[in-house]
């Protein structure tokens, strides 16, 4: 492992920048953070300069040693970032069942936004054994609604926010040791600037267990737009698998509830105005 450990008492601009944001913007954040000492993982320096995150426990590093490849890494993970609209399941099922669930606006809707869509539906097995729709990863410029499972240092951030446009963001991170070692590698402002001046929103949720954090993640979505759970794409980083897991359970069956909690009436008028701007 041919890395150099930070110290402890290293502070940096950047560092002192995010630290005033988030007392200002993100005050449960900041008081997380603002006397945190890490100790699972630590920030360190790769032989070329750039930043990465041991995990002190085995030695390992979360990111390849230089920053050509870290680069190419994000790349890689945004090539392949999920992308899923939130078909009713009945929609695709014949008979009694498709004109008892969903309203003839629904219907409308659903059929050309099928028809438009480029790579079509793909059918999956969801996280409890029942199908799920999603769409083919496709190369669209336009986010309503990102869903980020694991912040890492962050720089796959700022290499979104270049390639897309994204309404409303969300970032969990559960281990706060890495959240805290992306304090000094990218300006948080820059992100929550982006966002707000757009109108949208950035959520950040730190160092919770994944349900909680789902549970929270629901509530910033109830507040700023309830619908965004129809169209999203979702970006993961982290490497906990079992973590990763149950983010994802957890987060289809908070979903499930958001959408049998709409009304239709106000549902469908959503739905439509998303089939137009899609259509557009």
């Amino acid at each position: 492992m041919n890395v150099q450990l930070i110290p402890d008492d290293f502070r940096n601009s950047t560092f002192e920048e995010n630290l005033e944001l988030l007392s200002n913007a993100y005050p449960e954040v900041y008081e997380l953070v603002k006397d945190h000492n890490p100790d699972s993982h630590r920030l360190c320096l790769n032989a070329d300069g750039s930043a990465n995150v041991v995990n002190m426990s085995d030695k390992t590093v979360l990111y390849p040693p230089s920053a050509e490849e870290i680069d190419a890494l994000n790349e890689r993970k945004l090539r392949g970032m999920a992308r899923k609209f939130d078909f009713s399941k009945t929609y695709l099922v014949q008979g009694e069942g498709l004109a008892f669930n969903n309203s003839p606006v629904q219907n409308r809707a659903y059929s050309e936004l099928l028809g438009i869509t480029p790579m079509g539906v793909k059918e999956v097995e969801g996280t409890d054994g029942q199908p799920d729709y999603l769409i083919e990863p496709q190369d669209t410029a336009f986010l309503p609604f990102l869903r980020v499972y694991g912040a890492g240092l962050g720089t796959q951030l700022l290499r979104l926010l270049k390639e897309k446009r994204v309404a409303y963001i969300s970032v969990i991170e559960p281990n706060m040791d890495i959240f805290f070692s992306s304090l000094f590698v990218i300006p948080w402002k820059i992100l929550h600037q982006y966002f707000s001046a757009r109108g949208g929103q950035m959520s950040l949720i730190v160092g919770d267990t994944p349900e909680n954090s789902i549970k929270r993640e629901g509530t910033f979505i109830k507040q700023a737009f309830p619908f965004l759970t129809s169209n999203f794409g979702r970006l993961t980083t982290i490497n906990d698998d079992a973590v990763l897991g149950r983010l994802l359970s957890a987060a289809e069956a908070e979903d499930a509830v958001s959408y049998k909690s709409s009304s239709a009436g106000w549902y469908d008028d959503q739905k439509l105005g998303l089939f137009h701007s899609l259509r557009n």
